[in-house]
């Protein structure tokens, strides 16, 4: 069966008559939001302009809920995006005490001059909005890094240096009451060179600003050897007129060490004893222990880690 194929004159008049019809609705959209209406709104509240000597925290902005009287446009546009308003606290700040508040009703011209509408039939939310308010100290506080490192291997950290191991912050001054340091980022630094500086940023607690937003580390590497010092083992409580006898008497300890200090560390900045307050037979096999060794030394080892004690007489 054969299709009928429609006439071009007709397919040309319903195009026409689509475009007007588009035409029509878009004409009638355009007058009815032209026109002024009153509906509700969520405004916010952008606080600025506080006094030096004044911190606001907690909050940085508000929210309210105004009933208002503008045209289709602007609310269509702030039913999509609720408006930002920037309040000057200079302007509106009102106080009670320690109580610190503003009144959104007493400043309807202010909203109404930002949102640029003919004016606000009611505010809704609150009448009174209160502000944490609190005096802006300054003071100095410890730098507290929270940093690993990942060197290569056959060398140490020799000297590590932070420009500044103090910052200076600022905030409210019960906040800063209860801080008395703050943290680096926590952050892995790998040292690929004898020589590296490096920058780690400061983590800041929430209303706390400072001039120092990093520190800079400056990290000198230097290779690390292995040495072996004897040297004799030294008795702990040994009872009055005891006598006794260790076997060995001497022992060797073996410790990593830089290659700076390598010819400086000697058996004088050692010590290994072996307490005896209670020892109970003749003979005993005790432990030894180090009493005194340098600090910036790794890996020590006692070779023997033990001692035969001989009780000779008590």
């Amino acid at each position: 069966m054969k299709l009928k194929q429609i006439p071009s004159r007709y397919t040309f008049k319903w195009r026409v008559f689509l475009i007007c019809l588009v035409l029509a609705c878009g004409m009638w959209f355009l007058i009815h939001l032209s026109k002024t209406y009153i509906s509700p709104i969520k405004i916010v509240v952008n606080y600025n302009q506080l006094s030096s000597n004044k911190i606001l925290y907690n909050k940085k902005c508000d929210t309210i809920d105004a009933v208002v009287e503008a045209t289709g446009f602007q609310i269509f546009r702030y039913k999509n995006t609720s408006p930002e308003v920037n309040i000057n606290l200079n302007d509106v700040l009102l106080s009670q005490g320690n109580h610190y508040f503003w009144l959104p009703n007493r400043s309807q011209s202010i909203l109404k001059e930002n949102l640029a509408i003919r004016r606000i039939v009611n505010i809704v939310s609150s009448d009174t909005i209160f502000l944490n308010l609190d005096e802006r100290v300054c003071k100095m506080v410890r730098i507290n890094p929270k940093l690993s490192f990942d060197i290569p291997k056959g060398y140490r950290i020799k000297n590590l240096k932070y420009s500044t191991e103090k910052a200076e912050i600022f905030g409210p001054k019960k906040l800063l009451h209860t801080i008395n340091g703050i943290n680096t980022e926590e952050k892995e630094v790998k040292i690929s060179s004898s020589n590296a500086s490096y920058v780690v940023s400061l983590q800041l607690p929430a209303n706390v600003t400072s001039p120092n937003k990093s520190i800079k580390l400056e990290a000198q590497l230097e290779r690390i050897t292995q040495k072996i010092i004897e040297l004799p083992i030294k008795v702990k409580n040994l009872p009055p007129n005891a006598e006794i006898k260790l076997v060995p008497d001497r022992v060797k300890i073996a410790f990593t060490t830089g290659f700076s200090e390598y010819e400086t560390l000697t058996e004088n900045d050692f010590e290994v004893i072996c307490d005896v307050k209670n020892i109970t037979n003749f003979t005993s096999s005790l432990p030894l222990e180090f009493s005194k060794y340098p600090k910036n030394i790794t890996q020590l080892q006692i070779k023997p880690m033990t001692t035969q004690v001989i009780v000779i007489s008590k």
